[in-house]
């Protein structure tokens, strides 16, 4: 009797009409979406599960929302994280050029370390724009 190879299955997720891929898992089974609240077993998609990110061990730690590409969860995500007391610094930019920005450096070590974290977004925005083009 021979034996038949089966090829790994794509791995795939969950996507929330909203565009968030996160869930909480209730006690009695359930679940509901992270950034929209809401239970909706049935509206969503199913996608490809995108590949982890390879994190230099020598930067400190960093992560971007744009993983998923829906701009609807792009922005719940950010204004719930834009609640939480260890926001130090934000910078918002609109379509039509203005730039919103708050900090809440006040001595050199804090505005260098908030520089090379500015420094770091710009580089992961430059990744995502690089993926969407094709270069990478």
């Amino acid at each position: 009797m021979g034996v038949v190879n089966f090829p790994p299955a794509e791995q795939v997720i969950w996507v929330c009409q909203c565009g968030c891929s996160t869930f909480c898992l209730e006690a009695d089974g359930g679940t509901h979406c992270a950034s929209c609240l809401m239970s909706h077993p049935n509206e969503g998609r199913w996608e490809r599960s995108p590949e982890s990110p390879v994190r230099d061990p020598g930067d400190d730690s960093f992560a971007s929302i744009q993983g998923n590409g829906s701009i609807e969860f792009a922005r719940h995500r950010v204004s719930r994280l834009a609640q939480t007391e260890d926001v130090c610094a934000m910078v918002l930019v609109k379509k039509d050029g203005t730039i919103h920005t708050w900090a809440d450096a006040t001595t050199l070590d804090q505005y260098r370390w908030l520089r090379r974290r500015v420094a770091q977004a710009l580089k992961l925005i430059h990744s995502g724009i690089r993926k969407a083009c094709g270069h990478d």
